[in-house]
């Protein structure tokens, strides 16, 4: 389920997972350092694709997604599902 793999993070890695870590809008590079993630690729594939599929976090210009001055924010859904009282983070 990528919901629960973007959510959680990989079972190893212990970090914090992404949609605690987007206040504001923040860059992929910055993102992807918070959490301590080297190789872009996993970060895209594993958090940020699902992210966005999931519909928690949106592009700040999603008319052009390869821009270098894209940044991502949390969605409605996102903060909501951040408030929810079930929904635990894991550090």
């Amino acid at each position: 389920m990528k919901k629960n793999i973007f959510l959680t993070g990989p079972p190893s890695s212990g970090k914090t997972t992404v949609i605690k870590k987007v206040i504001g809008a923040k860059n992929r590079d910055t993102l992807q350092r918070t959490l301590g993630l080297k190789a872009r690729k996993n970060f895209r594939l594993l958090y940020l694709v699902p992210a966005l599929d999931a519909g928690l976090i949106e592009m700040t210009i999603p008319d052009k997604p390869q821009s270098s001055k894209q940044k991502y924010r949390l969605t409605d859904k996102g903060r909501k599902l951040i408030q929810d009282s079930s929904f635990q983070i894991q550090d």
